[in-house]
């Protein structure tokens, strides 16, 4: 006997030779088994869907053997998602046809929706033995690995799929996204321009395609994919967060929070959309907008720990640093491994004067990732701070070692070593300082102090000179040009310096004393000199 269900618009074919077991008189409601089965059958094609399991049961409890009643109500139950009753139904099948090919494939498809992946493969490949032509097995099979990260195994499903139908568009993008989880782009790719070769506005395939060039880092071919997937269809949100992201990382921040706000207007809920807008206001320097954004993630997952590690980037950056330290603690609650997090709580603990738990947020960061240039160089500048020059200088080489060109290194190290009276090796970092960053005005003045510290004033000059072009509202390096003057007995030079400094800087006592002192020095030097004139003069006059 065959039996054609119809469920959602479709139909499904199953064929059970159904024997009828004339043994079998009992009527309910005057009613045989095969009259409630077809009474089901009809109810089924009316869409009653509760009507028909009542049908079926009642056909099986006159007739409990009766396979195909077993199996339509199990496959009715499928369909309205009562899984559970679904699998009951389906086992009673297997129990009295151990190789009823249908029982065993929608017992996989019913494990697949209860996201048992695993039951669903093992129902599958007995299914398989069965019909091992069976193009819909290999596919809910190849999905089934693909969901378990088994990526290998579920190309092996689509090949096989796809040997029966070479022209499935869904199947080639599926096989697609396989391999883009596997990091060979170039062959997803090649995936779905054949599906796209079948049907050039699939949306699916466009948007697919659109992720495996962005990988490839070929963001404008990205962003063309993605405007053709969205011409088919602009209702897609996932689309626009996408192409937000590779407009965010071609640094066209405005562009991309308009395709996140317009991801955000088709799912206000998209959690992704309001964190990465929060990205882009941040890099645009609007970080109190950018924090609204992060709140708004934060309310729709408190465990968003991107957000709340993002939002503590925002508020260090405000300067507001006891909160920022609330937010990487809820961070680091959530994942105590983050080594990002202990750093930035390590800054943020710094800035506020707290140098000792900074560097156990540090050292905590470093038994994670022992070889991070920013940690090394953070936790020296930590005990720079806290006067441990010595041990400053060797996590400053320590980070140095990793990373050679890392300026500011080269820069702190020069400072600690200048602290220790270590002038000439400060200045040699200094130097390498300038070589990786010429335009550091820091590095010039600190350079200058340390050549000041030597006696070298001239040469001191110049590098308070180079400081000053770079910067010249610097005051410290207008007061410091100021002493090497003084030093050289140029004090009316000096007092113009010292002069510039107070404009800049009113409350500098250091540069309002080294005024005084090269203005004391000069009326002095003065009136040295007109005591010699009044000598000679009277010497001259008395001849």
């Amino acid at each position: 006997m065959v039996v054609i269900l119809k469920l959602k618009g479709v139909l499904i074919l199953f064929s059970i030779f159904f024997i009828m077991n004339t043994c079998y008189a009992n009527t309910i409601d005057g009613k045989t088994s095969e009259d409630w089965f077809d009474e089901g059958l009809n109810y089924y094609d009316n869409e009653n869907y509760e009507k028909s399991i009542e049908c079926f049961n009642n056909a099986l409890e006159l007739d409990p053997y009766d396979k195909t009643a077993w199996f339509n109500k199990g496959y009715i139950l499928y369909g309205i998602y009562r899984s559970n009753e679904a699998l009951v139904c389906f086992d009673k099948v297997l129990e009295l046809d151990p190789e009823a090919f249908d029982a065993w494939l929608y017992k996989g498809y019913t494990y697949y929706d209860l996201d048992n992946y695993q039951k669903t493969i093992e129902c599958l490949d007995k299914a398989l033995e069965l019909d091992p032509e069976n193009l819909d097995a290999y596919y809910c099979e190849g999905d089934s690995y693909y969901f378990l990260e088994r990526y290998e195994e579920s190309l092996e499903c689509y090949n096989r799929a796809l040997e029966l139908n070479p022209t499935y568009t869904s199947l080639l993008v599926d096989k697609g996204t396989s391999l883009h989880k596997l990091g060979r782009y170039e062959e997803a790719i090649i995936c779905y321009d054949k599906a796209l070769k079948i049907d050039p506005n699939y949306a699916y395939a466009l948007s697919n395609k659109g992720l495996s060039l962005y990988d490839l880092g070929r963001y404008e071919e990205s962003i063309e994919c993605y405007d053709k997937a969205l011409k088919s269809n602009s209702g897609y949100s996932y689309v626009w967060y996408n192409k937000g992201l590779a407009l965010y990382d071609m640094g066209r921040y405005e562009e991309a929070i308009g395709c996140y706000n317009r991801a955000i207007e088709l799912d206000s809920n998209d959690i992704d959309s309001w964190n990465n807008k929060g990205l882009a206001l941040y890099d645009l320097g609007r970080y109190e907008e950018a924090i609204v954004c992060y709140d708004r993630a934060l309310e729709l997952d408190s465990n968003y720990s991107d957000s709340q590690y993002n939002k503590g980037l925002a508020l260090q950056y405000l300067e507001r640093y006891d909160e920022a330290i609330v937010c990487y603690d809820k961070t680091l609650e959530l994942n105590p491994e983050d080594t990002d997090s202990w750093c930035n709580k390590g800054i943020s603990l710094h800035e506020v004067g707290r140098y000792e738990e900074a560097i156990e947020c540090y050292d905590k960061s470093l038994e994670l990732n022992p070889e991070d240039v920013d940690i090394l160089y953070n936790k020296g500048n930590s005990l720079y701070d806290l006067g441990r020059y010595e041990e400053a200088v060797q996590f400053y080489n320590n980070a140095l070692n990793i990373n050679s060109s890392c300026s500011d290194a080269w820069h702190n190290k020069g400072l600690a070593l200048h602290d220790l009276g270590k002038y000439e090796e400060a200045i040699g970092c200094y130097n390498r300082a300038i070589e990786l960053g010429p335009n550091n005005s820091d590095s010039w003045n600190n350079k200058g102090n340390s050549l000041y510290d030597l006696g070298r004033y001239e040469e001191a000059i110049e590098c308070y000179d180079k400081s000053l072009e770079l910067n010249p509202n610097y005051s410290d390096t207008w007061y410091n040009k100021g002493l090497s003057l003084c030093k050289l007995g140029r004090y009316e030079e000096a007092i113009e310096y010292y002069g510039r400094a107070l404009e800049l800087n009113p409350s500098d006592e250091e540069a309002e004393l080294g005024k005084q002192y090269a203005e004391n020095q000069l009326n002095s030097g003065l009136n040295i000199l007109k005591n010699v004139f009044e000598m000679i003069f009277s010497i001259f006059g008395s001849a």
